[in-house]
């Protein structure tokens, strides 16, 4: 016999009410105290990934009442912000970039109040949006602190061990690009818009997933979550924080003979996220991705912000030639690792030892010793054979899936 189920009394509703209300408010006291200690105006790629979210909560969410509610919300918060003196980044830019930082985050308490008033399937719809439009900028907010970490973890770094490898190809790559930017203020303009904004982009690739739904497609949440976290704990295998910081004023006019530059560890104040390059791993995974949509245009878009941020990690001097050459065995294995199969773990596992093989041998100090045969050589090798893993353990589909839901 079926139980018989009475409406809630007045009394009850009214109890509903006010546990929502005080969630709300204690989130959103949580959401200001965050916004004025990181802070949102001038956080860089973690204000960045607010901007992100909020691009996913209008494709993913299409509630027009509760758009105006969050850009309420993001008004308030603004007020607030500007009340309490807090600092903005005067870049190019950034002024929009900031007002969609805090209309994401007023869309994610905009998502949390909706969930606390709803139970069963809808409450987990809602908690599943939440997470998924938050899980960017929480992850930006992570490799925030971690960097921030990074030098009382790792005192020194190895950068003139990277450095003088990267001279063994014959010339100077990281140099050379600076050079570059220094003459071209167009390249200098675009490539560091796109690598500014990488963060925006994975938002981008979550929210077309989430709504597409690829056949045979990996989860690239999975995919973007785990390379950051694989990757800052390969930071301190082999620390460095890049020729600018190691070499100051000297980049990028005056590169330094490999003779100048001490055979051993420094002490570098900035961050370690130098060696392998995540920002051309996470691109290069956009790429692999980008495949399993029939999107000529979603192809050629991922391509050109791996070229322009391949560019910008070179010309503004946070990396060596080197980095972004181990990020290529290293995307492969995220991808293939999260992707399944036994095939494919297997080809992550020989793609993460060739990984760990470059990050040992760079510290060991060989790179004294290279000649540009055997960098060449071992670059190249390094390329064909993340590539032959990557089609031997399956190349993207090209069929897309009906639309999916979130």
């Amino acid at each position: 016999m079926q139980a018989v189920q009475f409406p809630p009394s007045p009394e009850t509703k009214k109890l509903r009410t006010i546990e929502r209300l005080g969630l709300t408010a204690a989130a959103l006291a949580l959401a200001m105290a965050a916004m004025l200690v990181v802070p949102l105006g001038a956080a860089g790629f973690v204000t960045v990934s607010f901007a992100g979210s909020a691009a996913m909560f209008f494709y993913l969410w299409r509630r027009v009442d509760d758009w105006l509610a969050a850009a309420i919300v993001a008004a308030g918060l603004g007020g607030l912000y500007r009340v309490a003196g807090a600092p903005v980044n005067p870049g190019f830019g950034w002024d929009v970039t900031f007002a969609l930082a805090l209309f994401g985050l007023a869309a994610l308490l905009v998502l949390f109040y909706r969930s606390t008033g709803e139970a069963g399937v809808g409450q987990r719809r809602l908690l599943a949006l939440l997470l998924n439009v938050g899980l960017i900028p929480a992850l930006c907010l992570g490799s925030t602190v971690a960097v921030l970490l990074d030098p009382r973890l790792t005192p020194r770094t190895y950068d003139g061990y990277l450095y003088v490898f990267d001279r063994s190809f014959g010339f100077n790559p990281s140099f050379l690009m600076g050079v570059a930017f220094h003459d071209h203020a167009a390249l200098r303009f675009l490539s560091v818009v796109v690598y500014n904004n990488l963060p925006i982009n994975l938002c981008l690739f979550c929210a077309l997933w989430l709504r597409r739904r690829p056949a045979g497609a990996p989860d690239v949440r999975l995919i973007f979550a785990a390379l950051g976290i694989v990757g800052f704990a390969l930071y301190h295998i082999c620390p460095a924080a890049g020729p600018i910081h190691l070499f100051g004023d000297a980049f990028p006019f005056h590169p330094p003979e490999v003779s100048a530059v001490p055979m051993k560890t420094v002490a570098i104040p900035d961050a370690r996220n130098a060696m392998p390059s995540l920002h051309v791993a996470w691109c290069l995974l956009m790429v692999y991705n980008a495949w399993f949509y029939r999107s000529r245009l979603l192809r050629i878009y991922a391509a050109v912000c791996l070229i322009l941020t391949a560019v910008a990690t070179l010309g503004l001097g946070e990396h060596y030639a080197i980095d972004l050459i181990v990020a290529v065995p290293l995307s492969v294995a995220i991808q293939l690792g999260c992707w399944g199969t036994r095939r494919r773990w297997l080809a992550a596992g020989i793609s993460m030892g060739m990984v760990v093989a470059w990050l040992a041998v760079l510290r060991t100090g060989l790179a004294w010793q290279a000649r540009p045969l055997v960098s060449w050589s071992a670059t190249g090798v390094t390329l064909l054979a993340s590539a032959a893993l990557y089609r031997y353990a399956g190349r993207a589909a090209e069929g897309v899936a009906g639309p999916g839901e979130v």
